[in-house]
């Protein structure tokens, strides 16, 4: 019983706060497919970078109703957006380069197998999508500083364990100021500020994204600068751009 106990605590530590309001429920089998690396006009993405040579990095969490009210039709959605009713969920762990290069961010760094089922059952209740994590993996984790999908993961739980996210589930209407002051509060003490955290869209003026950088050490917060996309609740000409709020369906 206490070996029960303990594996459930366990488990509970490795979702995200928003996974945690609901169970997660996954198919017996999943799809084990490598990332189609291909962009919308057919052609091949361009692979760029060198696997550890970044600095630094952006934990992006997706507004997962936004995703759904977007996506209803779309194939492959089923395990997010009808087996489940998610908050946040994780987007990605992105390597990020600072001001100076060429682009923003490495990606495809070098060739990868799929990730296996193993480890894509560990992430889907943080990533919910099997295509999402093995895209993510494909094109940010092996230009990051993990040499396995196993490892990747295992540094995107740890972030998750320790990070509170707001509740918006009621959906309505904030400024990219007030959004970035609930992560604030939520994590006091922790010495998360407005500097570090971008808010991004969908075309419509909905929230999209919550973009939260740390340094490359994933130790602690930093400032996300210039070649982070989104808007900046430390600028005063975003902080009070108004942001509608896509509420969760009801359980």
């Amino acid at each position: 019983m206490i070996r029960l106990i303990l594996l459930f605590l366990l488990t509970c530590l490795a979702l995200p706060a928003a996974a945690q309001q609901t169970q997660c429920h996954l198919p017996e089998r999943l799809s084990v497919a490598a990332c189609d690396s291909r962009s919308r006009d057919g052609q091949d993405a361009a692979a760029r970078g060198t696997p550890g040579d970044f600095d630094f990095y952006v934990l992006a969490l997706s507004w997962s109703p936004a995703f759904c009210e977007q996506a209803r039709d779309r194939a492959g959605v089923d395990l997010q957006c009808r087996r489940n009713r998610f908050g946040f969920v994780v987007h990605g762990l992105w390597p990020q380069y600072g001001p100076g290069k060429a682009s923003g961010w490495p990606q495809f760094c070098t060739p990868t197998a799929p990730v296996p089922e193993s480890t894509l059952r560990r992430a889907l209740c943080l990533m919910p999508s099997e295509k999402l994590v093995q895209c993510e993996w494909a094109k940010h984790g092996t230009c990051s500083d993990q040499p396995t999908p196993d490892a990747y993961i295992d540094k995107i739980q740890r972030l998750m364990s320790t990070l509170v996210l707001p509740d918006f589930g009621k959906g309505g209407s904030q400024t990219v100021g007030e959004i970035a002051d609930a992560f604030i509060k939520a994590n006091s003490g922790k010495t998360l500020a407005a500097a570090h955290l971008r808010i991004d869209l969908t075309r419509d003026g909905k929230l999209e994204d919550v973009r939260i950088c740390y340094e490359k050490r994933l130790n602690q917060f930093q400032a996300c600068g210039q070649t982070v996309s989104g808007f900046d609740p430390a600028d005063p000409r975003d902080r009070g751009r108004r942001v509608l709020i896509r509420a969760m369906a009801p359980s």
